[in-house]
């Protein structure tokens, strides 16, 4: 806490990068997977962002 606060950004981005290096390969790979049973369920309702982005702002009343 006694470094500034761009040394302490810089140590936080560095710290939470080597936590996340492992990570995100086992995390596409289950992603990927989820995404496979999905699809072999039947389950092809997939929208573009842009139309659920707006459905969720909609049922918030942020539009």
């Amino acid at each position: 806490m006694q470094l500034p606060e761009r040394e302490r950004r810089e140590l936080a981005e560095e710290l939470l990068e080597s936590v996340d290096a492992g990570t995100e390969e086992s995390w596409e790979e289950s992603w990927l997977a989820e995404v496979r049973r999905r699809s072999a369920q039947g389950h092809d309702d997939a929208r573009p962002w842009s139309e659920v982005k707006e459905g969720v702002l909609r049922r918030i009343g942020k539009t």
